[in-house]
């Protein structure tokens, strides 16, 4: 190692130098971050809890299953700050910690209040309706007593009830001062304007009288008041003070089945109020208001869902202007606060801890609503109508009205889509029938566990002593053995899970902690991950706008260990692009995103195929299966796409253009009678896929029509039920058709097959080219190609010859297409049984060459044609069809979004074949007649159905790895460019030979990666030799084919690239990466110091240099003359220069101002001559004519010629008689 490497380095720690309360202003608190760096410190051994016999060796499984549901339901601060969570599971057992996260009852919750409104009785003078049944949810602000506890005893009064500190905000949970502000927050959701016309979601009241001790801060909305439907409405009063009925939200739109979120700040601005509403974390609006309020005073009193007392100059009464509508997540805090906090912690939970923890005393209530339903079946007002404070002060709601359906445990978070998911809070009570069912299922487990163990300490001791203990003890003995068996199973796991450290192992449970010691501990040098991570992020475990689902801290500890895993097959081929790929997979990453480019001088590109071998995840529909021997896609219309049809549509274009029928097959190897998983495939004939004519009229009608012109029918068919052999068999009753392929010897072998069916003209593509030429007849050809990536291991072609009107009548014929299992009218009776796997299905409205579809074959990501710009054909007439050939692909299935079927029809048994699926048209987007006919046909989304599959299944979607030659983008180099084997003679050195630098480079970068979907627009990369090497293109200043293309491109692209998101979602790949690789890398090798974050221009955004036509340059001097005036360059020298007949009726110019005259008009001449010479005196003119144009387009005798047409037309006849040419000038 040099020593001016110690110089300049930048560097990898996580965290700059901060002191500890600075740093715990982000993730709540400073004891957090030193809960949370003890935990990790922790080595728990990997162990299956899910039975007994795997950690209760010497003392009771019953005992330690009892003991962990009671420690959860009792001793769990389900109330408690980030920290006393986390010191809680840290101080677990491992057992306590796996059932809190597997098995015990939790969950989410949110409340409907109103949800069985009832009648109203009156309605006061102000608007408050009266409800017959009163409902809402009454806090008292406290400080509260522990006597609300279920585990209550009389010395909690003086352990657990409320702290009373002024000094750090620990007085009153419904504190309200206007020098500190107030908060709500809440998520909402309202169905529909119905009930009062004023509904009150919060109500805080001093317990005064109307007056100038009367102090309340009331939230509301006026559904049923006209215009003031979408407003939230305000009152901060304080005696005369404050601001009342203040009205504020802008753009809302408050009813509705779509959770919001809403909080509400008021705080004093001066000698006003300042009200901030904000919705779904962003601002919303700000209004001042009112006078400025000090500190109310006075027993405060919360009611959530109706008014608490009266209103000034109104009648209503508490319970009044009952609300209608759901609420989740309702926080109250004792403070305003920040914009940064609101948008931090809307789409996610709070913690509190505000009577035990100093960092969250301004929540003073915290409504969940996560403790679950206790009755399902009746009201239950000892639970259920009671609702949990989860901000640590026990300011536990009585809800008053409540009615079975008030509960509902899902979530608003997740509902909105906020979040992917929210924390469920686990069930506080024992006496909670899903707590004790779960007891009673574990106790039953470690009873049978515990008789038959022989190692249990307590039945070690003599059976008298036992029984003794049981009768008169109270178990002391049994409670005594536990301890200590507990101590020796303990002791008993972590010898047994010792010597596995060092083991090559993947871990399912928690990382490894100290996996980063075991590479160093083996020569291989690592340094910290996820450098670029912040404090929120690497202690938070979460963003600013989302939560991670894992810790960065377990994450980074699995790829350790993934490393360390593979780290002698690392080294085993160090020193090539194989070793730095292997270990970029280490981190669930691969050559997609990391890319390894090799740049270099003095190097000459050529523009053609070459292929990076390599293998493609790819979603596949198994029809393998006797279960799914029946299934079968075929296109129908969704509900979830307006833009969807259920056929192909067509046009009589497509008489010159042909079509094209491609799907990417494979044939599985079927078990033997001798293997495990054999199951009979009891048919030799397997449909593949084929097509019949749709009713254009009637698109949810699945019947075939009569005729059916649009018959194709593909099949493989094996010799017999045992053989892996096969031929191909292609049907068509209106086409005549019968073809069948010869023998394919293990065709069954998972092997890749890319078939295509196809038919165009007989003189394609000339058949429109020569005038009255017409079509002929069609050729139809069925094409089948099996490839090992770039190798061709076997090809099948077959042709037939069709007239003219048949095949017409086929390719004009609106036409369904199917996959899999061949169905009477689609969905109708099994025709034949399908025991394939299909990864794509593809239609073209245009003839693909068959060296096309080898390329597709190679390259699955591809599905262009060889010149994707280019017309696709011409007309009769020689006019060409200005439609692309890339716009001609009409469909393309390639299940990518399919992950199982649905609930079917919902009736029935679970297993019957009524599940389905949707097959999302990846080739088309929104209708668009830019290219006529055949523009809209192939921007309609042209949907499929997965049909017959067993209900809510998973098993049809199957994820394989394809072995494909992938296209590689031009003018980059790999690492196989760089070796080729020459004679001696077949490269000669010159002295202008210069040497070849390479320089390799590890990126990121987003541009590569739309190039890479760019190229899957071609047919072959050496089409780019046209589009850039043109002759004409070399003085123009782009390349306008290129252009075209590119826009091409992006009308399929529903959203623009952005780049700042693409560099944020992968900052995670940072240089850390780098330092590893540096130790796989040849030191020679000229390598990039970092991974860098490239931007670049994609393939089809080319730069050019702009050529000028070349012109000739002499060497000589300028010649040197005088300027030429305005007379000279206007003078008209053809008609102004001596006749050469001599005769004075041609020139009349040279006649006029420059012949000499007779001596008896030498006169006149000299008069002529001397204004003749001015004009070629003058500089410029300078001239102001006003004419008025009768004739845009006069005609000028010198251009018309005469024009001969074959064939009827209008033409233009001029009589030359008639003709008068203009004069040069008038000289009588």
């Amino acid at each position: 190692m040099s020593l001016k490497n110690l110089f300049g380095k930048k560097s990898s720690k996580i965290l700059v130098s901060t002191s500890l309360e600075s740093a715990s202003l982000d993730v709540e608190s400073a004891e957090y971050i030193a809960q949370e760096l003890e935990e990790r410190k922790l080595i728990k051994p990997e162990i299956d809890y899910t039975d007994p016999k795997n950690f209760a060796f010497y003392g009771s499984a019953k005992k330690y299953y009892t003991d962990a549901i009671e420690n959860i339901s009792k001793k769990y601060p389900y109330d408690g700050s980030a920290a006393e969570k986390l010191k809680w599971k840290k101080d677990s057992s491992d057992l306590e910690n796996y059932i809190f996260d597997n098995e015990y009852p939790r969950n989410n919750g949110f409340v409907n209040i109103g949800y069985s409104y009832g009648a109203t009785s009156s309605v006061s003078t102000d608007g408050y309706s009266n409800p017959v049944s009163k409902e809402y949810i009454l806090i008292k602000g406290g400080p509260n007593t522990a006597q609300d506890l279920e585990q209550f005893k009389i010395t909690s009064l003086f352990g657990e009830s409320n702290i009373l500190s002024s000094d750090d905000n620990r007085e009153s949970n419904l504190l309200l001062d206007g020098d500190n502000g107030a908060t709500i927050e809440f998520w909402f959701k309202k169905n529909d304007s119905s009930g009062s016309a004023k509904q009150v979601i919060f109500d805080l009241w001093n317990s005064a009288s109307i007056g100038s001790s009367h102090g309340r801060f009331k939230l509301e909305i006026h559904p049923g008041n006209v215009g003031e439907e979408n407003k939230f409405y305000v009152d901060f009063i304080s005696g005369s003070s404050g601001a009342n009925n203040i009205s504020i939200g802008q753009n809302l739109i408050l009813t509705g089945s779509e959770w919001q979120h809403f909080a509400i700040t008021a705080i004093n601005s001066g000698s006003s109020i300042e009200f901030t509403l904000f919705r779904n974390g962003d601002f919303n609006e700000r209004v001042i208001s009112g006078s400025a309020v000090s500190r109310i005073y006075g027993p405060m009193l919360g009611y959530v869902g109706a008014l608490a007392t009266q209103v000034s100059g109104g009648d209503a009464d508490v319970g009044y202007g009952k609300l209608s509508g759901s609420l989740d997540e309702f926080r109250y805090w004792k403070s305003k606060r920040s914009e940064k906090d609101i948008s931090r912690y809307w789409f996610t939970q709070v913690n509190g801890g505000t009577n035990t923890d100093i960092a969250n005393t301004n929540l003073g209530v915290y409504f969940k609503f996560n403790e679950g339903i206790y009755n399902t079946s009746s009201v239950d007002t000892k639970y259920d109508a009671k609702v949990l404070d989860y901000s640590g002060r026990f300011s536990n709601g009585a809800w008053t009205g409540y009615t079975l359906g008030s509960r509902d445990t899902g979530s608003a978070i997740v509902e909105s889509e906020s979040a992917d998911s929210e924390f469920k809070d686990p069930v506080i009570y024992l006496s909670h029938p899903d707590v004790q069912s779960l007891l009673l299922e574990k106790q039953e487990i470690g009873t049978l566990h515990d008789n038959d163990n022989n190692s249990l300490i307590y039945y070690t001791v003599p059976s008298w002593i036992v029984e003794g203990d049981e009768r008169n003890d109270g178990y002391k003995l049994y409670e005594l053995t536990q301890i200590l068996g507990s101590y020796f199973d303990e002791l008993f796991i972590k010898i047994k899970y010792l010597p596995t450290l060092k083991e090559v192992a993947y871990r399912n449970g928690r990382a490894f902690p100290y996996a980063m010691k075991l590479l160093q501990s083996v020569g291989f040098s690592t340094e910290d991950l996820f450098t670029n991570s912040s404090l929120l992020e690497n202690l938070g475990n979460r963003s600013e706008d989302k939560l991670y689902e894992n810790r960065l801290f377990d994450i980074k500890n699995h790829i350790y260990q993934n490393i360390y895993n593979n780290l002698s097959y690392i080294q085993k081929s160090k020193g090539t692009e194989k070793s730095i790929r292997n270990l970029l997979r280490c981190f669930g990453i691969d050559e997609e995103l990391i890319k390894l480019n090799i740049y270099s001088n003095n190097a000459v590109y050529t523009f053609d195929d070459r292929f990076l071998n390599t293998y493609y995840k790819k979603k596949l529909i198994n029809f393998n299966d006797p279960d799914r021997f029946q299934g079968t896609i075929y296109q129908m219309t969704s509900s979830a796409d307006s833009n969807s049809t259920s056929f192909i549509s067509t046009t009589p274009l497509s008489y010159h253009l042909g079509a094209t029928f491609e799907a990417e097959v494979i044939f599985p190897q079927k078990f033997s009678r001798s293997e495990k998983f054999y199951f009979d495939t009891y048919f030799v004939t397997s449909s593949i896929m084929g097509m019949h004519t749709a009713d254009a009229l009637n698109p949810g009608n699945t019947t075939w029509q009569s005729p059916d012109q649009a018959d194709l029918e593909i099949y493989s068919i094996r010799t017999d039920l045992e053989s892996t052999d096969g031929y191909f068999n292609i049907v068509s009753s209106h086409m005549g058709l019968n073809l069948t392929s010869s023998l394919i010897k293990d065709l069954y072998s998972n092997k890749k097959w890319t078939i295509a069916a196809k038919i165009k003209p007989e003189k394609y593509p000339y058949s429109g080219i020569v005038l009255g030429g017409g079509t002929g007849d069609y050729i139809f050809e069925f094409y089948a190609v099996n490839t090992t990536q770039d190798n061709i291991d076997e090809e099948i072609y077959l042709t037939s010859s069709i007239s003219q009107s048949v095949a017409e009548d086929h390719l004009l014929s609106a036409k369904r297409i199917y996959a899999g299992a061949h169905r009477q009218d689609f969905n109708g009776s099994i025709l034949y049984n399908s025991d394939i796997k299909v990864s794509s299905v593809k239609y073209w409205l245009s003839y693909l060459e068959n060296e096309t579809i080898k390329q597709h074959a190679k390259d699955p990501l591809m599905y262009g044609q060889e010149s994707p710009f280019l017309n696709a054909g011409f007309l009769f007439d020689g006019t060409p069809i200005e439609v692309p050939q890339e716009k001609t692909l009409a469909l393309h299935w390639d299940f990518a979004q399919v992950t199982g079927s649905d609930n079917g029809s919902g009736t029935g048994p679970s297993n019957s074949y009524d599940g389905k699926f949707l097959v999302v048209d990846v080739s088309s987007g929104s209708v668009d007649n830019k290219y006529g006919e055949i523009g809209t046909i192939v921007n309609y989304s042209h949907t499929g159905m997965g049909d017959f599959f067993f209900r809510n299944n998973t098993e049809m979607v199957e994820n394989a790895y394809i072995s494909i030659a992938k296209h590689r983008l031009p003018e980059n180099i790999a690492d196989s460019d760089l070796v080729s084997i020459l004679r001696e003679d077949e490269q000669i050195f010159t002295r202008d030979t210069q040497p070849v630098n390479f320089y390799f480079a590890l990126e990121k970068s987003m541009y590569q990666t739309i190039s890479e979907e760019m190229i899957g627009f071609f047919g072959t990369i050496t089409e780019f030799n046209n589009l850039i090497g043109k002759p004409q293109y070399r003085y123009e200043r782009e390349y306008r084919e290129l252009v075209k293309l590119r826009e091409l491109f992006f009308q399929k692209v529903s959203n623009s690239p952005d780049l700042e998101k693409y560099v944020d979602y992968f900052k995670w790949i940072d240089n850390s990466i780098t330092k590893m690789i540096y130790q796989l890398i040849p030191a020679s090798a000229d390598f990039s110091e970092d991974i860098s974050n490239v931007v670049e221009s994609h393939i089809l955004e080319r730069n050019k240099y702009a050529w000028k036509l070349p012109s000739i340059e002499l060497g000589a001097e300028p010649p040197i003359s005088s300027v030429k005036t305005i007379g000279e360059l206007k003078y008209n020298w053809k008609y102004g220069h001596a006749p050469i007949n001599g005769q004075q009726n041609t020139n009349c110019l040279w006649w006029k101002e420059r012949s000499e005259r007779s001596s008896d008009l030498n006169g006149i001449f000299q008069v002529l001559s001397t204004e003749y010479k001015k004009k070629f005196t003058r500089i410029a003119d300078l001239d102001i004519d006003i004419q008025k144009i009768v004739n845009k387009n006069p005609i000028n005798m010198d251009v018309i010629k005469p024009i001969t047409k074959f064939g009827s037309g209008e033409y233009l006849e001029i009589d030359v008689l008639k003709v008068i040419e203009k004069k040069d000038c008038i000289d009588e």
